[in-house]
């Protein structure tokens, strides 16, 4: 509905993530909904003075943040891999195991969510972050610098796989 200006009937593919695309297909798509907020609904926005709020992808720090279960988790809890879960990553995940989406595309929103409600944080779709990937952390393997930056895996990974920092 945002990036499509006939706005098009609702259907089924309307349930599932929007994958192949571009950073900058992103980042076109919190300009345009910032655009359709300040438009529509310039009174329910946060302000600073005269600045409305706006859309924009989270830095990897906020990512992070948010996947690990923020302020509602304790510390141990946001220092392991994954945020706390009751059950099996498959409860919280699509991944690419038979049990869960063997490499399909899947509904968003229909495992469970992380401690924040934050659907399909693992697993399902990678998630971009705003800035470029930097080489900054001794020990990990690195990719190319100013390359771009995704979390959270796909379902394309096996569940083991799957962590907040991936």
């Amino acid at each position: 509905a945002v990036m499509d200006p006939e706005c098009r009937e609702p259907s089924i593919r309307g349930a599932f993530p929007v994958n192949s695309i571009s950073w900058f297909d992103a980042i076109e798509f919190t300009r345009k909904l910032t655009a359709f907020w300040h438009k529509n609904l310039p009174e329910n926005l946060p302000a600073a003075g005269r600045n409305l709020a706006y859309a924009r992808l989270p830095t990897e720090s906020e990512g992070e943040y948010a996947a690990r279960g923020g302020a509602r988790v304790s510390e141990a809890e946001f220092r392991s891999k994954r945020f706390p879960m009751e059950g099996d990553i498959s409860d919280y995940a699509w991944n690419n195991s038979s049990g869960s989406a063997n490499g399909k595309p899947r509904p968003i929103g229909l495992r469970n969510p992380n401690p924040v409600g934050l659907y399909d944080i693992l697993g399902l779709s990678e998630e971009f972050v705003l800035e470029p990937f930097r080489a900054n952390n001794v020990g990990r393997p690195h990719g190319q610098a100013g390359g771009i930056v995704t979390r959270g895996g796909s379902v394309f990974d096996e569940p083991q796989d799957l962590r907040t920092a991936m």
